[in-house]
């Protein structure tokens, strides 16, 4: 899976913040890096996307539980929803190749 881009708001230590991760051409890098001091939010930003990955592999509307989250991560609009909010907005833009579909298809598969 590679990214396109990626915008978040309202969410855990980010206010607003739209990443664009393709080059002059609009094609995805191959590595991304993100740097930063601590509390700056780096960590929230894998959380964001990992919480539409997982939403997307379990919804929760078919869970008796929500997705599952990183450990010490709770699905609660205390720990995911910046401030006193209730509502966060994550957004991405990806591209997966047919074999590596296949592939993280086949591992789920082995993993149960």
């Amino acid at each position: 899976m590679k990214l396109h881009s990626l915008q978040i708001k309202n969410f855990r230590a980010i206010d607003h913040l739209e990443l664009d991760f393709t080059d002059s051409l609009s094609r995805p890098r191959p590595v991304n890096l993100i740097v930063g001091p601590n509390g700056c939010g780096k960590t929230s930003v894998l959380d964001a996307i990992q919480v539409v990955v997982r939403t997307l592999e379990e919804p929760y509307k078919s869970q008796k539980s929500p997705p599952r989250l990183r450990e010490g991560l709770e699905w609660s609009a205390a720990q995911l929803v910046r401030g006193r909010g209730t509502q966060a907005q994550i957004e991405f833009e990806y591209s997966i190749e047919e074999e590596e579909a296949k592939a993280i298809h086949d591992t789920y598969q082995k993993l149960g």
